[in-house]
């Protein structure tokens, strides 16, 4: 059996230049004197470092073989062997604690604390953290939706009124709303596809929360437009309105405004946006008064 390396089980932060040249050191001078441990496919759970020395060093490196139940379990050993030799820093320890918590929330705090060698207060506040963290980035997520739904509402009751027909806005907005989630299902099946996936970072949740905030945007300004758009229908009046500007940009306006204001919703609007946004609501202003 070869043993090789897999991310999934290299749980611990790298070793420090010190840390390593040391223990290149003590290898040379020693040989493996702990044994590293594979799984029963040969894939490392403890003693990634030794292995690579080892192996650069063309010495023989002595390991035993367990078997593990599935991935999962191969990574609560690893943890639990590797804490019980490293030495980690509080700053490490804590890290350390957030991986877990991440990877999978559902465990208690002495669960976690039992693998990772600490007290299950500590778990406990790095558990608070991660939660006000989350509540915070939450606030922010959808206070910047709001004003982004808001302002392509807007810009889309703008294009009504320069001649758009209401079904090619919202034909845009449905296309841009399913490409959101699929970009959204995307994200979130690497966080847990293959063998060797790690935990989510915190790019990546904030990523998915955008994509699901966004979707529900598209949703909002698609129904609220339906019903404007019936509303006027219902009182008489026909769409689309007479139109106010040549049709070539009339559809680049509408491309512009599903696309890009939609996909990137949940960011400030950037400067050429806000522009855009302005005249935009200039031109169609001046079609009211006409």
């Amino acid at each position: 059996m070869t043993a090789s390396t897999n991310e999934a089980f290299q749980p611990m932060p790298e070793l420090s230049e010190e840390q390593a040249e040391a223990l290149r050191d003590d290898i040379t001078k020693n040989g493996i004197l702990v044994p590293i441990t594979v799984d029963q496919h040969g894939r490392i759970i403890d003693g990634n470092n030794r292995f690579a020395i080892a192996a650069e060093l063309g010495i023989e490196c002595p390991r035993r073989v367990v078997n593990v139940d599935d991935d999962d379990h191969g990574h609560d050993l690893a943890v639990t062997l590797n804490c019980a030799r490293r030495h980690l820093t509080q700053e490490q320890k804590r890290s350390l604690i957030r991986s877990e918590l991440v990877r999978r929330w559902s465990d208690s705090d002495r669960a976690v604390s039992r693998r990772i060698g600490c007290s299950p207060t500590t778990v406990g506040a790095v558990r608070a953290e991660i939660v006000d963290e989350a509540e915070r980035r939450t606030r922010q997520v959808q206070d910047k939706l709001k004003t982004a739904t808001v302002e392509l509402f807007g810009a889309c009751h703008s294009l009504l009124l320069l001649g758009a027909d209401p079904e090619v806005i919202l034909e845009q907005l449905r296309t841009q709303r399913e490409a959101v989630a699929e970009q959204a299902r995307t994200t979130a099946g690497q966080t847990v596809g293959g063998v060797s996936a790690q935990p989510p970072g915190e790019a990546t949740v904030e990523r998915i929360a955008r994509l699901v905030g966004t979707h529900a945007m598209f949703s909002a300004v698609i129904n609220d437009l339906t019903e404007v758009v019936d509303e006027v229908r219902a009182n008489g009046v026909e769409w689309p309105l007479p139109l106010r500007i040549e049709r070539g940009e009339l559809d680049a306006l509408i491309s512009s405004v599903c696309s890009r204001l939609g996909v990137e919703a949940g960011r400030q609007i950037v400067e050429q946006d806000a522009d855009m946004l302005s005249n935009l609501d200039a031109r169609a202003a001046e079609a009211v008064v006409a």
